[in-house]
């Protein structure tokens, strides 16, 4: 599991909502990684395609074949850091966390963040409806879990379509060995 930030206080008073949190997180720095190793890989693997195809067809200059090196390397570059690198950083801390699932679970209104930030600073108002909204959302924290909090499908077929792109170039580079061989010596 992948630990919230340290400038983010554990949530000491609630352990069953720290646990879903911090699991949460865990899924989506998960889904984050599977989405941009995928698409870096899949733009990779459709350069190669067409840099093998210029390179193959049109018996291209010496220049064009480091050029086409070199935009290999900056696009998988762009693509680590837009769909990599950025949202990694990006990732919620536990009441933002809170507020994913309160968007999946309308009927929580607010009882997941209340008690984050409740925990986090010293709340005014009502210690009695404090520690209320405190023991709620712990005793709710219990029966829920993430599925519905985020959806797996897109960063799964993301990282499948880059990992197939990979493995169908290397496929490819073994079927036809000379080809390849030729290819990656230019």
């Amino acid at each position: 599991m992948s630990p919230l930030p340290e400038s983010d206080t554990p949530l000491a008073r609630t352990p069953e909502l720290e646990r879903l949190l911090a699991g949460t997180r865990a899924r989506l720095l998960r889904q984050v990684w599977a989405y941009g190793l995928g698409t870096a890989l899949g733009a990779a693997a459709l350069w190669l395609v067409f840099a093998f195809l210029a390179d193959w067809g049109l018996r291209v200059p010496h220049a064009l074949r480091v050029f086409h090196g070199l935009l290999l390397f900056a696009l998988a570059a762009l693509f680590l850091w837009r769909d990599l690198l950025r949202p990694l950083r990006a990732l919620p801390d536990r009441t933002g966390l809170a507020v994913l699932f309160e968007r999946a679970h309308p009927e929580l209104a607010e009882l997941f963040s209340s008690a984050s930030q409740f925990q986090r600073a010293a709340p005014e108002g009502d210690p009695r409806l404090v520690e209320a909204t405190i023991q709620a959302a712990e005793a709710r924290a219990g029966t829920l879990g993430g599925a519905r909090v985020v959806d797996p499908e897109a960063p799964r077929a993301r990282f499948l379509l880059g990992s197939l792109g990979v493995l169908s170039l290397l496929a490819l580079g073994l079927w036809h060995p000379l080809y390849a061989r030729t290819f990656v010596e230019r």
